[in-house]
């Protein structure tokens, strides 16, 4: 934050705790989620003229209904504002840096990697007393996590209303969506590094990538075993490679992920 903004935001989060606003918890994993975010230069990059971003504020709002929406980022201290939808040219500016003891999405980063609605910030515990120093904030409040493929929280993409209201399942997952979405297309831009599995010395490496949502998928041969004794060894085999060649072929279709099984034995 500028030298300016900084003084203005530490005056407001002195008079905002005084009144009895309590600033969300830090994270336990805070260190890892900072080396993360500067890993990934989040914060740096410009992202608002980028057509490749620019679109998804709008596309939340119209989904959930929503006057207003935004993609924050938030590091040590600060909440940034990186690309935004609906907001007046004075509100833009005046929120493109937010103190992080005061933004609604701080509370996201301790909130088990899940979606936060709140539908009156105004009466909310959490904000209650912060929204009291700017009545003209909206009422209405969701954010889903942007979480990095290493697992870290590292801010959200949340929508705004000026009414109290709620937000059916459907809508919150479609919000979620987006994020995910965000961070996919971001990371892919920034060259990460591959998470393949890596074959060295005959073991294999796996480097775990995040999932906000996954399905799997537990398949067996029934009678298998009565099978297995009644044909002989290669026509089993054949059986096999083509019921294997036809999962894989399905796998590809739809890009899915194989869990390999490891080949100790039990």
């Amino acid at each position: 934050m500028g030298i300016i903004t900084k003084f203005i935001g530490n005056k407001l989060v002195k008079a905002t705790i005084k009144s009895g606003h309590i600033p969300a918890e830090i994270p336990s994993n805070e260190k890892e989620r900072l080396e993360d975010l500067k890993r990934l230069k989040l914060v740096e990059q410009n992202i608002n003229k980028d057509k490749r971003y620019s679109s998804f504020p709008k596309l939340a709002a119209t989904l959930t209904g929503c006057s207003q929406s935004a993609i924050h980022i938030l590091d040590e201290d600060t909440q940034h504002c990186k690309v935004s939808y609906g907001k007046d040219l004075p509100t833009e500016i005046m929120t493109k840096e937010t103190p992080r003891q005061l933004a609604i999405c701080s509370h996201v980063l301790n909130n088990n990697s899940k979606p936060l609605v709140i539908s009156d910030v105004s009466i909310d515990e959490r904000t209650k007393h912060a929204y009291a120093l700017a009545p003209g904030f909206p009422r209405f409040y969701a954010g889903s996590p942007i979480i990095s493929k290493s697992g870290f929280t590292l801010g959200t993409f949340c929508v705004f209303d000026e009414k109290p209201k709620t937000l059916e399942h459907s809508k919150i997952e479609a919000l979620r969506m987006l994020a995910d979405q965000f961070m996919n297309i971001y990371e892919s831009s920034m060259n990460p590094i591959s998470y393949d599995s890596d074959i060295s010395n005959d073991s294999e490496k796996i480097i775990g990538e995040y999932y906000s949502s996954s399905t799997i998928l537990f398949s067996d041969f029934v009678g298998f075993t009565k099978k297995t004794e009644e044909l002989e060894p290669g026509k089993l085999i054949e059986i096999l490679d083509s019921f294997f060649s036809g999962f894989d072929k399905i796998l590809e279709r739809f890009s899915i992920k194989k869990i390999k099984p490891d080949n100790r034995l039990y």
